[in-house]
């Protein structure tokens, strides 16, 4: 109960329970894994974020808990922009969650909103998919031969 590979693997049965219709025991699971990551890594780190999405995934999706939902997708997209930036990848999984919530609940005016940042979301990732990735530069100092001397003498 205190590690966080224990929190990784109730967070695993909460997604296998969700598949599985089980949505309670989803919910519970999800629940473990979060107390416990926060508690050992902080309300704010990378893998609480995980596990508040999926949580908000199963609410979302499957137990029609929307409010529950949209204020835990809204948690997980506030730690990922802090810690990775607008352009942070895992964004999108739960942009596209608060889509269709809105649109669910036939909060248009929202859905129009997170309409416009999953686009502005996706140009941010082009621009920076687009980047020129420059090697490493470095100089070999010594050559093959007398690498082979020095360490093999």
């Amino acid at each position: 109960e205190n590690n966080v590979q224990t929190a990784k693997h109730y967070g695993n049965l909460g997604r296998l329970y969700q598949s599985m219709q089980r949505y309670e025991e989803a919910e519970e699971m999800h629940l473990k894994a979060i107390e416990i990551k926060e508690r050992l890594l902080g309300k704010d780190d990378y893998e609480v974020a995980l596990s508040v999405g999926h949580l908000a995934s199963l609410y979302n999706y499957d137990m029609e808990k929307f409010a529950e939902a949209e204020k835990l997708y809204l948690r997980s997209i506030a730690i990922g922009k802090k810690l990775f930036g607008e352009g942070y990848s895992g964004l999108e999984y739960d942009y596209r969650g608060l889509l269709k919530l809105y649109r669910t609940t036939n909060n248009l005016a929202m859905a129009d909103h997170y309409h416009d940042i999953l686009h502005q979301w996706n140009t941010i990732r082009d621009i920076n998919n687009a980047a020129e990735v420059k090697p490493l530069e470095f100089s070999i100092s010594i050559d093959f031969e007398d690498t082979v001397k020095e360490c093999f003498s």
